[in-house]
């Protein structure tokens, strides 16, 4: 370290400098990504619970009109652009015995078989009825559920609440995360070129109007001195 002694004060000051620029960089970053992916977690919910809000509106719509849901809806819904994908899971459906005729209940069986939870996360959701969201990696994913209405009661025996299926949405980020990582890398390149313009000017101008001054007052005192 004693080669620093031997340094003009400019660049001494450059060395204390940079470093704090550096922190500052580094935490510029993390705080930024970590901002930019909490936003897109709460737009990815917010998209989620306004889809699963209008599918839910829909089969009631449907169940009140037609006293069923139609297959090529439930196939329909995975081509909405965007979500990777939108699955419909059921729960016990508890049709009234009113309403169920012999067709019907062979068209519930069915769908019950395929439209049955498949994962944990899809069990609990039908069982404590409370929204859940991941997100892993670029990918986010949302299941939903669906609450029986004073509507739903027509057809179903249940209680208000209770949850009638859900949906599970996914939802890759994947190129959003590029772009930003990118945009990321432009203003990084931008921030270390501006600030390397402005140490050089800072270090110009102090040579010019204090280190040089400074040179010949302590040459003048030298010269005094002798």
């Amino acid at each position: 370290m004693r080669f620093l002694y031997w340094l003009p004060i400019s660049r001494k000051i450059i060395l204390g400098i940079l470093p704090l620029f550096l922190l500052f960089i580094s935490v510029s970053v993390v705080l930024q990504n970590n901002f930019q992916e909490q936003e897109m977690l709460d737009q990815a919910r917010e998209s989620a619970l306004t889809a699963a809000d209008l599918l839910r509106e829909s089969l009631v719509s449907m169940m009140i009109t037609n006293q069923e849901v139609d297959s090529t809806f439930l196939f329909h819904i995975n081509e909405i652009r965007q979500f990777d994908s939108v699955r419909v899971v059921v729960n016990d459906l508890r049709l009234r015995e009113e309403v169920l005729t012999p067709e019907l209940e062979e068209r519930r069986d069915l769908k019950n078989l395929l439209m049955a939870p498949r994962d944990s996360l899809q069990k609990a959701v039908l069982s404590s009825g409370e929204p859940l969201f991941f997100w892993t990696g670029d990918q986010f994913r949302g299941v939903i559920p669906f609450k029986a209405t004073k509507v739903c009661q027509r057809c179903h025996a249940v209680p208000v609440d209770y949850v009638l299926g859900a949906s599970d949405m996914l939802i890759s980020f994947e190129h959003v995360s590029v772009a930003a990582e990118e945009n990321w890398r432009r203003s990084l390149l931008i921030f270390l070129v501006f600030t390397g313009l402005v140490g050089g000017l800072a270090t110009l101008m102090f040579r010019r109007f204090v280190s040089r001054p400074i040179g010949r007052l302590v040459v003048a005192t030298d010269e005094i001195s002798a």
